[in-house]
């Protein structure tokens, strides 16, 4: 990757002092039950994947009310939740297995990949475009030539390579919370829960190809294959046995 450490750390200190500027009047303070709630899973996830990755991270809980469903992890270890996704985890283990999901993109550095990646693809798009100007020189042919690489480009390569990144994370997140105990059983109910929900809301999820994300179908079907692995490393981990009523 072209992109330094030290400058994806710059990047990412600048994203956060612009979010922090931007929900300043919606971020829970430390004491509310909101925060502690993903204070301590957070902290439990780290506590139980020590790792070079981990330590060379300040994690910290940004817990945002606002109905907004989401969840991220900055490069440089600062977790932002929303309390309109707090709303759908019903207990420890489903936060752990979306903050193990969205702690492992950190750990396993795709946003600098992301960034490489599209500073490639931008320089081939320079490179084209001039190419077609030269050849036929039109403002109109050179942003319609542009538009339409762009759009090849997205469904051939940057959709399919942020759902392989969504799918990784899935299976590392998982592991990371098994290794932390939790009932990592809760990661497939959880996705076929929002299926189910946003089938009953008649809101049609787009089709794979034309989302940066799997749909929840395909992500519960997944993890479930991820399953068997990962209940394995929680009886490596000699973590208390889990209930048979699943």
């Amino acid at each position: 990757m072209p992109i330094s450490h030290k400058q994806m750390q710059e990047l990412a200190e600048r994203e956060h002092r612009n979010l922090l500027e931007a929900w300043a009047p919606h971020i829970l303070p430390a004491h509310h039950p909101d925060h502690l709630r993903v204070f301590v899973v957070a902290k439990r996830l780290v506590m139980a994947n020590q790792s070079k990755e981990m330590e060379n991270l300040s994690w910290q809980v940004n817990v945002v009310d606002t109905e907004e469903m989401n969840a991220f992890v900055l490069p440089n270890g600062q977790i932002f939740m929303f309390t309109g996704m707090l709303k759908v985890l019903h207990n420890a283990d489903s936060l752990a297995v979306v903050l193990g999901h969205e702690m492992s993109h950190v750990v396993l550095q795709h946003a600098a990949e992301k960034v490489s990646l599209h500073g490639f693809i931008n320089m081939f798009l320079v490179i084209s475009c001039a190419l077609v100007w030269a050849v036929l020189p039109s403002d109109l042919l050179a942003i319609g030539a542009q538009w339409l690489q762009n759009m090849i480009l997205a469904i051939l390569l940057h959709l399919p390579y942020s759902r392989k990144l969504e799918e990784e994370a899935d299976e590392v997140g998982m592991n990371m919370a098994a290794k932390a105990c939790f009932d990592v059983r809760e990661s497939p109910k959880l996705w076929r829960q929002l299926a189910l929900s946003k089938n009953n809301d008649d809101e049609a999820e787009l089709p794979a190809w034309l989302s940066s994300h799997p749909t929840h179908s395909d992500r519960a079907y997944k993890l479930e294959g991820f399953l068997p692995k990962a209940l394995k490393i929680r009886e490596n981990c000699k973590c208390p046995p889990l209930s048979q009523d699943e």
